[in-house]
């Protein structure tokens, strides 16, 4: 009996003509109207409190980062990014170039950040773009806009090893 109560449920569930998208969340009516308890957590003061303050967390890390999924159990935490894509990353057309530039647009605010990349360990490379106003390319392949905003570049760090067939070295 409960097999089949479950396969009922499971089938309602997945009835994508009813649902439609993963986008809207389910109402306690309808799951309720499906034949499932639900326990509410408004009722216990103690369970609800600690679910609003991690969907508080929740949302504060999907509006200020890339982040736009999250897996947590008691002892791991896995975050899936978008990678936003920035401007055409130039690359020098000679064979291996010692260093490309990049201007990464932050998706929040529009701020435009000017990063560098460098092949080679030449202190001058260094002080040739940092006169020009760029920053190097961080080690930790983020970096935080001023609007608070967390960049994830490890997908531009990817385009360009692939392009140019070197690593990114950080001093």
């Amino acid at each position: 009996m409960k097999r089949d109560r479950a396969e009922k449920i499971a089938e309602e569930l997945t009835n994508h003509s009813k649902w439609r998208s993963h986008g809207r969340s389910i109402k306690i009516d309808d799951l309720e109207s499906i034949g499932i308890k639900v326990t509410k957590i408004d009722n216990n003061p103690k369970l609800s409190d600690i679910v609003y303050r991690i969907q508080t967390i929740c949302r504060l890390i999907f509006e200020t980062t890339t982040a736009f999924k999250i897996f947590a159990t008691k002892e791991n935490k896995i975050f899936r990014h978008a990678v936003p894509v920035g401007e055409t990353i130039k690359i020098p057309q000679m064979k291996t170039p010692d260093v490309v530039d990049i201007k990464q647009k932050c998706p929040k605010c529009g701020k435009v950040h000017k990063i560098y990349a460098k092949f080679i360990d030449n202190p001058q490379i260094d002080i040739d773009f940092q006169k020009k106003g760029f920053k190097p390319f961080p080690e930790n392949d983020k970096i935080t806009c001023d609007c608070g905003f967390e960049i994830d570049l490890s997908g531009i760090k990817n385009q360009i090893e692939i392009e140019t067939k070197q690593k990114i070295i950080n001093n």
